[in-house]
């Protein structure tokens, strides 16, 4: 069978879920708003070397700077008026994806492979509402890269909106298509839009009406697999007697029902 494969792009050092404070200030005398986020972030430079936690606000008497970053690694300023000129209206937490800016790697990422890791990991979400989905969210996106095109957005919040696709993948759309996992979350037509936002036509002669379907990221393409291939059986289950975990194949028969001591966990469950 052929592989279906996609090539990402990644940091080398990975990345990490963090949750940062937002601060909402408005000027005083001009009524202007501001929006900065209190939060140190992870700087290399282009060849690699480890910089450290570099604070992203420089404060003095007369001005407030403010550093941010794209989701490419360079950085952005804000000047804003001193501090005795602003007033604090509003704080929020934000749940957002931090990078570790290093040198960019390509990956090969069999896309069977991925959607089988995502319906794993679903599974367990959708299951166990104890667990943290940050953790899963975290391990996920440091094997596979990152849903969205990285070159394709500077903005300051691409890595909050990464975060939030992520869950919806795995919250919404990998449930909504497949038919063992039992969620009652529906997935939303704007979500499912996002999630194909990225997905062209590719037509390979100009005398035919024949084209293929292709995506510039991530997102996109697994989406397409997810939607066009459903698998028969889930992943993993767990044994009926005594409650083992069960990496199931996708090859033919039926699903497993009982673990690999499937005799005598099989006998015990049905003299009980």
């Amino acid at each position: 069978m052929k592989e279906n494969i996609f090539i990402n792009e990644v940091f080398e050092q990975g990345y990490e879920i963090a949750e940062i404070k937002e601060l909402y200030y408005t000027s005083k005398k001009t009524k202007e708003s501001y929006v900065i986020r209190d939060s140190n972030t992870l700087i290399y430079f282009a060849d690699g070397d480890y910089i450290g936690y570099t604070p992203t606000i420089e404060e003095t008497n007369d001005y407030i700077k403010y550093y941010y970053f794209y989701c490419d690694g360079n950085r952005g300023t804000l000047n804003l008026p001193a501090k005795s000129q602003l007033k604090l209206t509003k704080t929020r937490k934000v749940t957002t994806l931090n990078p570790i800016y290093s040198k960019l790697k390509k990956i090969k990422i069999n896309l069977s492979s991925f959607k089988e890791d995502l319906q794993k990991t679903s599974i367990k979400l959708i299951k166990d509402k104890e667990l943290n989905p940050n953790t899963l969210i975290e391990e996920l996106i440091n094997k596979y890269g990152t849903l969205q095109k990285r070159n394709a957005i500077k903005d300051e919040t691409f890595f909050d909106r990464e975060y939030e696709l992520w869950k919806i993948l795995l919250i919404k759309l990998v449930p909504s298509v497949s038919s063992f996992i039992d969620s009652k979350i529906n997935i939303s037509v704007d979500e499912l839009n996002e999630c194909f936002a990225n997905v062209r036509p590719v037509y390979d002669d100009i005398y035919k009406n024949a084209f293929k379907l292709e995506s510039e990221d991530l997102l996109g393409a697994i989406s397409m697999l997810l939607k066009t291939s459903n698998l028969k059986k889930p992943p993993i289950t767990n044994c009926l007697n005594c409650g083992k975990e069960i990496n199931q194949s996708q090859e033919g028969g039926r699903p497993l029902k009982f673990c690999k001591n499937n005799n005598k966990c099989k006998m015990q469950y049905y003299r009980k």
